[in-house]
């Protein structure tokens, strides 16, 4: 190679500047010696892989669709039906095959470290590809640097994984449900969202928190599958390490997807040891040197020995009349009093919109939590700083909101509003469903009992009735269960007619209903004092024996359903002559 070429590939030393593991601003070409930084060799690799994770995604789903049955789901979040208990049955257990997967790649993390979040996490590619786009337009967004919030993904996976067991233990003294083979299924699709909530996850956990927070955003604040991924990379003897090549020049920074400090962890430990670092291997691939490498060596939980090593001989090599460097310090985007109170928004925001009307996830609520939280803290600052800068634009200039500050101030006031009144939602759902289970109300389908007697659980029965009611009146959307309680309630509060009428309400405008409010529909119709509504029982029990069970019951209770439905049709066959039909009804029933 020619020397003016190798000269211009080396990068010129400088003295590191040591600091903690933390994020940091993404560099530009500026902020480096040795010029304009290069780009990766391994960022066209790693998007074919993740490409290639999704074609097996449709692959999976075609051979499903062709063959009735395929290999259950290979995700993380299928853990937890095997675990605490499976999505249709609190009863039965499923061991299915995102079970073993995430076992095998938290074994594997031990070993190679956090391997798998880079180059096979489909959230991750909507990141990188939001941050591509971004970067397109010039926008390279500058992460988000808290020190309560990265405990976010770890609490979430405890409560994900662990909290259910541990409850189940400890307070209600319950065996663990028996564990049921399900590495294969028929119902592929049922516990993964629709397209809406594909498109909404996208847009909140892609776009928003990747301009917001920082590449990686969601990784770093809500995913609660890293939270396991970095306890694990934690031990892992394959890191990313340095050579006495290493120039200190940045590239290896500036380059980092994952907000990592390469050079300066490099520079204090020999190694990356930062828990977020997803091993894509951009800094590998663009330092001038070559000094960075993947090997084995000690594990990041030894970087407390490894620094004192280092620090000792930087010192002897320093002369003696060297003044001593002190790290640098930690740098952080608030003062623990806004820490704290960003938490407090956060885990507000989170309580507000979890599994708000069935359609956010977990993993939803929490990138929407973290969202909202910088949102509101950026309005904050409006009224608190004189100038606000948010990536590249000012909503805040020496003293004067700009027009994009009063748009960001109105954005602002619309989330308050919307996460006030989907609390109140949430808070009368949650009061209504513990008196709708202290009443002895079931968890699946539509009391028909006959109206209570007892005082107190009429009381119960009132309370849960006045809660629910107002869910229905307030909420933005009005869900089938919501229904189908509503109406079980009213029969056992001895007001069937009212029932009747608010279930014939719900099917008028939403006819995909269970199967289990068509029968009680029909079973209301036949308890009528007029003859016409009883006969109108008939159409409501054939359609309950074409309909399926809500997403929370099972074969067996969906069997029964139906059996009830040929019994009512039998003794509406008996009333009117029709042995034959009585018969046939029967015979269903029993089989």
């Amino acid at each position: 190679m020619p020397s003016a070429v190798k000269e211009h590939k080396r990068c010129t030393s400088r003295t590191p500047r040591v600091g903690g593991d933390v994020a940091l601003p993404v560099l530009d070409a500026s902020s480096v010696s040795g010029g304009k930084v290069r780009k990766s060799r391994n960022g066209p690799r790693r998007a074919a892989v993740l490409i290639a994770v999704h074609v097996l995604f449709i692959g999976h789903l075609v051979h499903w669709k062709l063959a009735g049955r395929t290999l259950s789901p290979v995700e993380p979040s299928e853990t937890m039906y095997a675990l605490n208990h499976s999505h249709d049955s609190p009863a039965v257990r499923h061991l299915n095959a995102g079970f073993f997967f995430f076992a095998i790649a938290i074994l594997a993390t031990l070993i190679f470290g956090r391997f798998f979040c880079g180059w096979g996490c489909h959230i991750v590619a909507y990141q990188d590809f939001c941050a591509w786009l971004m970067k397109k337009m010039g926008i390279k967004p500058k992460p988000f640097r808290s020190r309560l919030l990265v405990w976010v993904p770890l609490l979430a996976a405890l409560y994900m994984f662990v909290w259910p067991n541990a409850y189940r233990v400890l307070f209600a003294h319950t065996p663990a449900p028996p564990l049921v083979s399900q590495i294969t299924t028929t119902e592929f699709w049922k516990t993964f969202p629709g397209p809406i909530v594909a498109i909404a996850t996208v847009l909140i956990c892609g776009f928003a928190a990747v301009y917001f927070l920082g590449a990686k955003g969601f990784c770093t604040y809500a995913c609660p599958y890293g939270g396991f991924f970095g306890l694990a990379d934690k031990v892992a003897p394959v890191r990313i390490r340095v050579t006495d090549a290493c120039e200190h020049c940045g590239h290896c920074t500036a380059v980092c997807t994952s907000n990592v400090r390469v050079h300066e962890e490099v520079a204090r430990y020999g190694m990356v040891v930062d828990p977020g670092c997803m091993k894509c291997m951009d800094c590998v691939s663009v330092c001038p040197n070559d000094a960075l490498y993947v090997g084995f060596g000690a594990p990041a939980i030894a970087t407390g020995r490894i620094a004192e090593k280092r620090a000792a001989a930087r010192k002897d090599s320093r002369t003696s009349d060297a003044p001593p460097r002190k790290p640098a310090p930690r740098r952080y985007d608030l003062s623990w009093p806004g820490e704290i109170a960003l938490s407090l928004v956060f885990l507000t925001v989170l309580l507000c919109f979890r599994s708000l009307y069935g359609w956010f996830p977990f993993l939803m609520s929490l990138g929407m939590a973290a969202v909202v939280s910088y949102i509101l803290l950026q309005c904050y600052r409006l009224f608190a700083m004189p100038t606000v800068t948010i990536q590249n634009w000012r909503p805040k200039v020496a003293g004067a909101i700009q027009p994009s500050g009063w748009g960001l101030l109105a954005l602002g006031a619309v989330l308050v509003i919307w996460t006030a009144h989907s609390g109140f939602v949430q808070y009368n759902r949650f009061a209504g469903e513990y008196a709708y289970a202290a009443a002895g109300m079931p968890t699946v389908g539509i009391d028909l009992r006959p109206p209570a007697t007892d005082a107190r659980e009429l009381t119960q029965l009132n309370l849960a009735a006045a809660r629910l009611e107002r869910v229905a009146r307030w909420a933005l959307v009005r869900d089938r269960r919501l229904a189908e309680m509503l109406a079980g309630l009213n029969v056992r509060r001895g007001d069937s007619a009212q029932a009747q009428r608010s279930l014939e309400q719900m099917i008028a405008r939403d006819r995909d209903f269970s199967a289990e409010a068509y029968l009680t529909l029909g079973t209301l119709r036949v308890r009528a004092a007029d003859r016409a509504t009883r006969e109108a029982a008939r159409g409501a029990f054939m359609t309950a024996l074409s309909k399926g069970g809500p997403a929370t019951a099972g074969r067996e209770h969906l069997d029964r359903v139906h059996a009830q439905a040929h019994v009512q049709l039998a003794q509406l066959a008996g009333g009117q002559s029709d042995t034959t039909a009585a018969l046939q009804h029967l015979q269903a029933a029993l089989l």
